[in-house]
């Protein structure tokens, strides 16, 4: 029975979604940086490159390359004047958004068998968080976007991924062993999200909307869910109301961010086509609700690993 209300509960989210009176739809803003693997502009299959790409497909602009996974976790800046991205996976860079001036701005002890994954930039730009660790300790850390003071924002000891900032930058996103969690800024007042969270299975690439309102992300349903691969998903910031939002795709999906105004979401999808390093994936976007599914890329920029839309 509970399943059966919130089955129509998701429905009439959708529903009042469509009542809304059509207007115009503005072309999408912002910018959408991605990294690539295999693109036929590269002298060298296997190379991992990092773009710069209007999110209506107009204009693209390499902004530097590296060997086959040397380059991920791209993320701009919110004032859109600097991409921070992750090299060889133990050292965290930074470039201005026009491919110049790039620097390390923190590097993991050459002993350590770690590695750093998913940087997130404040909302006001003054700090960096990133996930860094290995081996069932993983743990949140933060630094200043000039490369100073590094620290640590919630201690590893478990399986702890930062997802996202609130827009208010008041709570932090992340996962612990695949379910969802929010924190305080500082790490304190730590509780697992309820709702539809708890049982629908484990979730990844966290974001909250610009208004602060709703969270999309990646779920890996449990078993016996009406979602049978990776699906992206829209929830309130409770947990409540969670709405599969790529039904219609076969093929998997992943790493959604959203548009600056938040009426879109940028995505990756498995096109079904392998490449020289498995199936590949194209840029996807479509609006919050699910509808007006676009691919962006074709194959164009070769396999898309990993994207992410600047706020």
């Amino acid at each position: 029975m509970i399943a059966i209300v919130r089955a129509v509960l998701a429905l009439c989210f959708i529903g009042i979604l469509s009542l809304v009176p059509a207007q115009a739809a503005a072309p999408p803003q912002g910018t959408i940086v991605l990294v690539t693997s295999s693109a036929p502009t590269l002298t060298s299959k296997g190379q991992s490159a990092l773009w710069r790409v209007t999110p209506v497909g107009a204009a693209t602009r390499l902004l530097a390359r590296a060997g086959a996974y040397g380059l991920s976790a791209p993320v701009l800046s919110p004032d859109g004047k600097h991409i921070s991205y992750v090299v060889d996976g133990r050292a965290l860079w930074q470039m201005d958004s026009n491919g110049s001036h790039a620097r390390q701005l923190y590097a993991l002890p050459a002993a350590s068998s770690g590695l750093i994954t998913g940087p997130h930039y404040s909302p006001d730009g003054s700090t960096i968080a990133f996930t860094a660790g290995c081996c069932g300790n993983l743990g949140i850390f933060g630094i200043d976007s000039n490369g100073a003071h590094a620290r640590s924002l919630l201690p590893g000891g478990g399986l702890r991924v930062f997802q996202d900032w609130s827009p208010d930058r008041q709570h932090m996103l992340y996962t612990d062993g695949g379910a969802l969690w929010v924190a305080d800024a500082r790490g304190g007042h730590a509780h697992a999200l309820g709702g539809d969270v708890p049982s629908a299975g484990n979730f990844r690439d966290a974001h909250y909307s610009p208004d602060g309102t709703h969270i999309v992300a990646t779920l890996h349903p449990a078993e016996g869910s009406e979602a049978a691969t990776a699906a992206i998903v829209l929830l309130h910031t409770d947990g409540q109301y969670l709405t599969l939002l790529t039904k219609d795709l076969s093929f998997d999906v992943g790493t959604p961010s959203w548009s600056p105004d938040g009426k879109r979401i940028a995505f990756l999808v498995s096109s079904g086509a392998f490449g020289a390093l498995g199936r590949q994936h194209d840029l996807w976007i479509m609006r919050f609700d699910g509808t007006q599914k676009r691919n962006m890329t074709h194959g164009k920029l070769g396999d898309v690993t990993e994207a992410g839309w600047a706020r």
